[in-house]
């Protein structure tokens, strides 16, 4: 079997290999002291011992080219070695006794518990004590608040329904100031019409003055041409008469 994870860093002369994106300090992927590193000049060499997931050294220097970012290949077991079960067997007891240990520790624990992930990290949790703890207290505030809230639940919907009156009484009150506005409008247009109508009265009457004073001024014409022809007429005969004698 191989492990082939991240790149590694080879330096002439140097029996020290650094790893990138490596995890050669999980010990269930295998990579032991005693296993096979292939070197980028095809030449093995084997580890000496594992100081973490990015750093192994090797029991002799390494003797080719100094090179970088170069493929991991680790050969971890051969068939029928029982080196990689051994180790992969060991790895899962370990992480079942450190499981173990961080759910005792969570369970009977007063403050914050670290617990490490399956991928290596860490994470800080509430013991179950405080989580238990903190349940009860707020059980206990509802228990200890529920008239009060009920009453700002009453509270709330008194509210909500003054808030409804209140903007059905804004809409009727638009409605009244619409048709007051209507009103105002049509009042205009009626006295606008009354003046229309008043002045039209006044113009009327002007012109019946004047159609008065008209007629009488040809009356007293057609009397003054009355009495022109009645003179006339007075005159004809006198002198009809003289013309007789």
């Amino acid at each position: 079997m191989w492990y082939r994870e991240g790149t590694i860093t080879f330096t002439q002369g140097s029996n020290t290999l650094v790893g990138a994106g490596t995890a050669w300090n999980v010990t269930a992927n295998g990579v032991l002291p005693g296993m096979i590193v292939i070197g980028p000049d095809n030449k093995l060499y084997e580890i000496k011992r594992v100081t973490s997931d990015t750093n192994i050294v090797l029991s002799e220097p390494y003797t080719g080219e100094t090179q970088s970012e170069v493929p991991c290949r680790i050969i971890t077991t051969y068939e029928g070695d029982l080196t990689q079960f051994s180790a992969r067997f060991t790895a899962l007891m370990s992480r079942m006794s450190a499981d173990s240990k961080s759910i005792r520790s969570w369970l009977t624990a007063l403050d914050e518990v670290t617990i490490e992930r399956e991928d290596g990290t860490e994470v800080t949790v509430k013991p179950l004590m405080q989580i238990v703890n903190e349940h009860n207290e707020n059980v206990e505030w509802y228990k200890n608040n529920t008239d009060a809230i009920d009453a700002a639940g009453d509270k709330a919907r008194e509210a909500a329904a003054s808030a409804a009156a209140a903007a059905k009484s804004a809409n009727a009150a638009g409605e009244k100031a619409s048709q007051a506005s209507q009103s105002a409008s049509a009042a205009a247009s009626s006295q606008s019409a009354a003046s229309a109508s008043a002045t039209a009265a006044k113009k009327s009457e002007t012109n019946a003055a004047a159609s008065q004073k008209s007629a009488a001024t040809s009356a007293s014409t057609a009397t003054t041409k009355a009495s022109e022809a009645a003179t006339s007429a007075r005159d004809a005969a006198a002198s009809k008469e003289a013309a007789k004698s």
